[in-house]
């Protein structure tokens, strides 16, 4: 009958662990992206800076 349990609870950590597996690749994938993000207002930032004379070290 335990047996019959641990089965059934296995199956449900296996689900989970899916669930885990796929927000972790959208993580994955949002970080992914930031650095992205951050290069274009790095970018953006420059040429603003510039534009107003200002020094960019």
């Amino acid at each position: 009958m335990q047996n019959v349990e641990c089965r059934m609870q296995n199956v449900e950590c296996r689900m989970q662990n899916a669930e885990c597996r796929m927000q972790n690749a959208e993580c994955r994938m949002q970080n992914a992206e930031f650095p992205i993000l951050n290069y274009k207002f790095y970018i953006l930032n420059s040429k603003m800076l510039f534009a107003f004379g200002v020094p960019v070290g």
